[in-house]
């Protein structure tokens, strides 16, 4: 009987710990795909204007950009724009279809409405729109590695500490 009741408090403890990797890893994911939203927008900007390309090769392009990997619905939107789509529907549905908690709601809007207003304008608008959405998820990034260096380490020995609490409880 008391064998069980420590096995059990261990697989508390351990839940608790993986429940604090977990959290600190979204921190973490959030911070590297906002990184390479600066790259994808960098980017897009050097496509624009030196080889002034349409946005089918431009997304063509980007699914193929070592370091973009993390942007998952890159090749959902390339896809949604090959069957048609206008831009805004296009990016609304690939990023939008994306795995909830990847990023917050805020950044998923500011994602769609970067790759929504791509081919909108004329070539000196594309990269006044790119200038502006380059400062944006710089300080998005910025704000998310400070969030990671704050809350990362709190969530883990919370989430430990809970677990803790519970074996004690229990005890």
């Amino acid at each position: 009987m008391n064998t069980l009741k420590l096995v059990g408090q261990i697989l508390i403890v351990l839940s608790g710990c993986g429940l604090g990797i977990y959290l600190k890893s979204r921190l973490i994911n959030r911070q590297h795909i906002l990184s390479a939203m600066v790259l994808a927008v960098n980017e897009a900007a050097t496509q624009i204007g030196y080889i002034n390309t349409d946005i089918k090769a431009l997304t063509a392009a980007l699914c193929r950009q070592p370091g973009l990997e993390i942007l998952s619905f890159l090749e959902p939107f390339y896809e949604n724009l090959r069957r048609g789509r206008s831009p805004r529907e296009a990016a609304n549905k690939a990023v939008y279809g994306w795995p909830r908690g990847v990023v917050t709601a805020a950044d998923r809007q500011m994602i769609s409405a970067f790759f929504g207003g791509l081919g909108q304008s004329d070539r000196a608008g594309q990269l006044a729109h790119c200038a502006l959405y380059e400062e944006q998820f710089k300080s998005a990034a910025a704000e998310a590695a400070e969030a990671r260096q704050q809350k990362g380490k709190m969530v883990l020995t919370l989430s430990m500490l809970a677990a803790l609490a519970l074996v004690i409880l229990t005890f």
